[in-house]
């Protein structure tokens, strides 16, 4: 799981200088609220872009979930245009953004 795509890259190019051949999958988590900020940050050890932590902080609770798919739909773009093997969608049982996401990238 990450939220800036150079820290996927970077784990990548190292696990080929290390030997690892086989397809690493980029994971992908959707932020739809603003307490998912700290909670994530904390437990996973990731790094959150300070252009999303600045536009979720900003926003209302009703913008969370708007501004969190609008950043994951440029980031699967990226992604998809670097040519991934594939995207893994981190869900918690809620599927419906995910498949907005997906259609709107099916162009790939």
């Amino acid at each position: 799981m990450f939220f800036v795509n150079d820290d996927y890259f970077n784990f990548v190019e190292l696990g080929r200088t290390h030997g690892i051949s086989v397809p690493i999958v980029p994971g992908i988590k959707l932020l739809t609220r603003r307490s998912q900020l700290k909670s994530l940050a904390k437990h996973f050890s990731v790094t959150m872009p300070d252009e999303l932590v600045s536009a979720i902080e900003i926003g209302n609770d009703d913008d969370c979930r708007e501004i969190g798919l609008e950043y994951a739909l440029k980031q699967c773009d990226a992604l998809m245009r670097s040519n991934v093997p594939a995207l893994h969608f981190y869900v918690m049982q809620d599927v419906k953004h995910v498949k907005n996401i997906v259609s709107t990238l099916k162009k790939y």
